[in-house]
C-alpha cells in the first residue's frame, strides 16, 4: 500500500479543510460584524425596514378640549306633581233646578213680549203750537201770564179727547184747567148751556171779557168748579179752595 499517496491525499484534504475553514472564519467574522452592526442600528432604532426620524411624517398633536369652566353651576328644580281632582257636579240633582229656571226665564220673556205688543202704549201729552190749536179747535188755547212768584204753566194735549190742559196755583189754591172746542150742539143753544150748568149745580154766574162763567161752590170742602164759554171755546176749571168772583174775573181775564 502506498502510504505516500495517502499522506498526500490527506495533506490535500487538510489544505482543503483549511481553505474551507478559513472561508468559514471570514464568513463568520462578517456575520458577527453584521450582527454587531445590527445591534448598533437597534440601539439607534435604525433597523432595516424601519423609517428614520427624518423619514417619518411629523405627527401633529390635536389640541386638547378646553376644560369646562369649573365655576358653572347646574341647577335642576323639580316641581312636585300635584294632581288636581276633577270637580264633581251632581247633574242629576241640578237638572230639576235648571229646568225650572229655564221655564221661568221663558215666562218672563214671553210676558214682556205680550205686554209690549198687546197693551196699548200710553201716548205722552204733547205741547201744541198755537197754529195747530187753532186748526184743531178753531181757537187759540190760552194760559195765564207770568206774575210775581208764579210761572207760566205748561200746556199739554190729550189727543184722544182733543183737550188741552194745564195745572196752576192761584191764591194758595191748586187749579186744574181743561179747554176744548165748543160742541156743535152748544152753538147758539142757550138751553144746552142751562142744562150743563144744572148738571154741575152751577147756579151762580159772572161775566168776563173771554166769556160767561157759571160757578159751583161746595159748602163743606170749599172746593169750586166752574165753566167759561164763548162761541168757540169751552173751558172747565176746578179749584181746591174757595175764590171770590172778583179774583176769578181777574185770573180768567189774565189768560191769553
Amino acid at each position: 500500500m502506498d502510504l505516500s499517496n495517502f499522506r498526500k491525499n490527506s495533506d490535500d484534504m487538510d489544505e482543503t479543510w483549511d481553505d474551507w475553514l478559513g472561508q468559514n472564519d471570514s464568513k463568520s467574522k462578517e456575520q458577527k460584524k453584521g450582527d454587531a452592526d445590527s445591534r448598533a442600528l437597534d440601539d439607534f432604532g435604525l433597523r432595516s425596514g424601519e423609517k428614520t426620524a427624518l423619514q417619518r411624517k411629523p405627527t401633529v398633536k390635536k389640541p386638547q378640549r378646553e376644560a369646562e369652566d369649573d365655576t358653572a353651576i347646574s341647577i335642576e328644580i323639580r316641581m312636585p306633581h300635584v294632581r288636581i281632582p276633577k270637580p264633581h257636579i251632581p247633574w242629576r240633582r241640578l237638572r230639576p233646578w235648571g229646568i225650572t229656571a229655564a221655564v221661568v226665564l221663558v215666562l218672563l220673556l214671553g210676558g214682556k213680549f205680550l205686554v209690549e205688543h198687546t197693551l196699548p202704549k200710553k201716548k205722552a201729552p204733547t205741547t201744541p203750537s198755537s197754529v195747530q190749536a187753532v186748526l184743531d179747535l178753531g181757537y187759540k188755547p190760552i194760559l195765564p201770564v207770568k206774575s210775581d212768584g208764579t210761572k207760566t204753566p205748561t200746556l199739554t194735549r190729550n189727543p184722544e179727547k182733543n183737550v188741552y190742559s194745564f195745572y196752576d196755583t192761584y191764591l194758595d189754591s191748586n187749579l186744574t184747567v181743561d179747554q176744548q172746542a165748543l160742541p156743535k150742539n152748544f152753538r147758539g143753544n142757550a138751553q144746552a148751556i142751562e142744562d150743563l150748568a144744572s148738571s154741575l149745580q152751577a147756579k151762580d154766574s159772572f161775566t168776563t171779557t173771554i166769556g160767561t162763567a157759571h160757578i159751583y161752590t161746595d159748602e163743606k170742602s170749599g172746593a169750586q168748579r166752574l165753566f167759561v164759554y164763548n162761541d168757540k171755546m169751552l173751558m172747565f176749571i176746578q179749584s181746591t179752595k174757595t175764590i171770590d168772583d172778583a179774583s176769578w174775573v181777574e185770573y180768567i181775564q189774565s189768560m191769553q
